[in-house]
């Protein structure tokens, strides 16, 4: 009888870290899209970024001539 309560026990104890595990592996997969996700807007607003001071500069220093632009 004694074995049998330590087997039940044992069983108990895997299956709860089985349970355990999974849970785990679901909140790091949340945070895993959460962070993508952050990643994604955060090299929009860089590449946004990077196209509006890409024109500012075209505005003050233009490539071409015939571009300029004698705004103060």
């Amino acid at each position: 009888m004694k074995k049998f309560l330590k087997t039940i026990l044992f069983l108990c104890a895997l299956s709860s870290i089985a349970y355990a595990e999974d849970d785990a592996m679901a909140i790091l997969n949340k945070k895993r899209a959460e962070i993508e996700k952050a990643e994604k807007a955060k090299a929009k607003l860089a590449k946004e970024a990077e196209e509006k001071a890409k024109k500012e500069a075209e505005v003050y220093w233009p490539q071409k001539v015939g571009q300029i632009n004698l705004t103060y």
